[in-house]
């Protein structure tokens, strides 16, 4: 009975290693990455771009990469996303605006 104990633990380990699957969604253009939110097929976050955080999208690869950081920001991120439209912030004149994006920088509305 031991050894069945044993054999189910390692088929049920196995199935579960299947399940991971991992994308690298950093862009080339960036020195540091990091999504904070997904739903469906796309993902929101940040992405440092000559020394400033730009809030990004993805749609699921590193080439669709989208960056959402609003003129006159000093640095922006986003934060979450739901169905077409990404929340988070952005700091404009050193104070933090609620933010919100339909996956253009330019159709960033100030919360």
């Amino acid at each position: 009975m031991r050894h069945l104990y044993i054999l189910l633990l390692f088929v049920v380990a196995t199935a579960a290693q299947a399940q991971w699957n991992f994308t690298n969604l950093h862009p080339g253009q960036a020195t540091a990455s990091e999504t904070r939110g997904a739903f469906g097929a796309s993902q929101a976050g940040y992405a440092t771009v000559g020394g400033d955080v730009h809030a990004s999208m993805w749609s699921g690869t590193a080439g669709s990469w989208v960056d959402l950081h609003p003129a006159g920001a000093t640095s922006s991120e986003a934060r979450g996303v739901w169905g077409a439209d990404q929340v988070g912030i952005a700091d404009i004149a050193g104070v933090d605006h609620a933010s919100m994006w339909s996956g253009t920088a330019g159709s960033w509305v100030d919360l």
